[in-house]
């Protein structure tokens, strides 16, 4: 019985331990996302990040209007620019990006060289879970993304879309991957010459 009692005391104890842990966790976020969101003019200050920020960088190229809820996870890259609509929720783990890497530059499979298409979100859009928004992507007024959805192009005011199988947007230069390949030009990291990285 006596085990017992100190069994419950423990977990209780380490519960506690565990909450107060879990709330300074969640203040030091909250700071830091309002500092994020202190940063830049172009950003309505009642932005709300409910959650870590696995990556914003290019945070002063965004323009976002008010309203605006992002999940938890978020990792935006704004280099091109962004813009973000009034009263759009976002749900965990977006990802977003406004740049790529060239493939059909000076190495194999991408170069170090960044290409920048900025990305449009309407006012009044709902992004679920787990989506990804490819560079130079518009999504208009109003539409529903459901959770896992990759959006690449345009889509029209109010549509709903969901993930389907894939589809073949277009295929590489053959002549120029095979006089990449024939000269054993390859990239390491972020595209960088081998040597460099």
């Amino acid at each position: 019985m006596v085990k017992d009692i100190a069994r419950y005391f423990a977990r209780r104890i380490g519960a506690f331990f565990y909450k107060l842990v879990e709330q300074g966790r969640k203040h030091t976020i909250e700071k830091e996302n309002q500092a994020l969101i202190q940063s830049s003019d172009n950003c309505s200050p009642d932005l709300r990040i409910n959650g870590r920020v696995k990556k914003f960088s290019g945070f002063k190229q965004a323009k976002i209007e008010k309203n605006v809820h992002i999940g938890d996870n978020v990792h935006i890259r704004a280099e091109g620019g962004l813009f973000i609509g009034a009263n759009t929720h976002i749900s965990r783990n977006f990802v977003c990006y406004t740049m790529n890497h060239d493939y059909e530059g000076k190495r194999l499979p991408i170069d170090d060289n960044d290409i920048y298409k900025p990305v449009h979100i309407g006012k009044n859009v709902w992004i679920g879970m787990n989506v990804v928004v490819a560079p130079g992507t518009v999504i208009e007024d109003g539409v529903i993304v459901g959770a896992g959805c990759t959006v690449a192009g345009h889509v029209p005011a109010l549509s709903i879309i969901g993930s389907q199988k894939y589809r073949l947007l277009k295929k590489r230069d053959e002549k120029h991957y095979n006089r990449l390949e024939d000269e054993e030009k390859y990239g390491g990291i972020s595209g960088r010459p081998l040597d460099d990285s």
